[in-house]
Parts: C-alpha cells; sequence; structure tokens
C-alpha cells in the first residue's frame, strides 16, 4: 500500500477553480455590455450623439476586456 499525501494538490485546484471563476465574471461584465450597445444599434434607428456615447461605451469596455486578458496572463507568469 502506498500512501500519498494530496492536500496541496487539493488545495492548488481549489484555488485555480475560484480564480477561474472570478475571472469569468470579471470578463462577462464588460462583454455583456458590448453585446447589449450593439444589438442596440443593429436594430433601433437612433440619433448620431446616441450612437456616438454607445461607440464610445462598446470601445471603453472592449479595452477593459483587452486589459483583464493581459492581467490574467501576467498574473500566470508570476509577474
Amino acid at each position: 500500500m502506498v500512501y500519498r499525501d494530496i492536500t496541496k494538490e487539493y488545495e492548488v485546484d481549489q484555488m485555480k477553480s475560484e480564480f477561474v471563476s472570478t475571472v469569468s465574471h470579471e470578463l462577462r461584465t464588460p462583454l455583456a455590455s458590448v453585446l447589449g450597445f450593439t444589438e442596440l444599434m443593429l436594430n433601433k434607428p437612433m440619433k448620431p450623439e446616441r450612437q456616438t456615447k454607445y461607440v464610445q461605451t462598446i470601445y471603453n469596455e472592449a479595452r477593459t476586456l483587452i486589459n483583464d486578458f493581459l492581467d490574467v496572463q501576467r498574473m500566470e507568469s508570476g509577474k
């Protein structure tokens, strides 16, 4: 019989699961915003000022997504 302590492996797996859950939640919010404003622009006629406002929101949320992905990459690399 061989006994092996898997406590550390279990803890690492738990931390990984929590991390993935947190990251997916944080990415979902800006992505939902991008999709929502895009859908509005595609399906509803609107004034140019409102279109500009929506495009600016889409741009800001897309930048947030990119920055979040970069943060995840930095964390994975240990920086």
